[in-house]
């Protein structure tokens, strides 16, 4: 009997295609070096890489609201992983399953919003009377909305889409979300009842 490759893997199907190509040796040990962080063979690291290429970056940018807010995006990001890794406390370079340094985090990400917040008067503030009940609609429909979100990166399968898979680009990018959370993914499962308990 013929010696059999490896086990198909369900996130790729069963890969019986080659692909011969060269590649610099700094990409090689790259490659390498992030398979092994991945705990995936080679081949798989580099099909996983080729497939988020195909994801077109504009469109994910059109679909998050543009070069701005993918802007905004980045300077938060770049807050939270300050904040996050920052060693007062100990070694944080896995800041996303530390609570201390995920809270610092989180608060770098709120300051990082109201730094942005646009000038002007909102809705209802000259109404004394309604200005209470104007921003507790305004939380409350931002906490609808952040629902919904976790909702649908909750239910997307773990997995990049194929490029043959017929998605909406929204689809696509909850599913490279849930893909790119990894073992966070979990967490977000229940995050609305969790929420409403406080």
């Amino acid at each position: 009997m013929g010696k059999r490759g490896p086990k198909p893997d369900p996130e790729f199907g069963d890969q019986k295609t080659v692909l011969s190509t060269r590649i610099s040796q700094e990409t090689r040990d790259a490659l390498e070096a992030a398979a092994k962080a991945n705990g995936r063979p080679l081949s798989r690291e580099i099909e996983r890489r080729l497939r988020r290429s195909f994801e077109d970056d504009q469109k994910i940018i059109d679909t998050l609201g543009g070069p701005q807010l993918y802007a905004m995006l980045r300077m938060v990001a770049e807050a939270m992983n300050l904040a996050g890794t920052i060693r007062g406390d100990g070694n944080h370079a896995d800041w996303l399953n530390k609570p201390d340094a995920y809270d610092r985090a989180l608060w770098a990400t709120i300051r990082v919003l109201d730094a942005l917040r646009p000038v002007g008067e909102m809705a209802g503030a000259s109404d004394q009377n309604g200005a209470a009940g104007w921003a507790e609609r305004r939380r409350d429909y931002g906490i609808s909305l952040a629902d919904l979100v976790i909702d649908r990166v909750a239910e997307a399968p773990p997995v990049i889409a194929s490029p043959r898979e017929k998605l909406t680009p929204r689809q696509r990018l909850y599913r490279r979300i849930a893909s790119d959370l990894g073992a966070a993914h979990e967490r977000i499962k229940g995050a609305r009842f969790k929420g409403e308990e406080k």
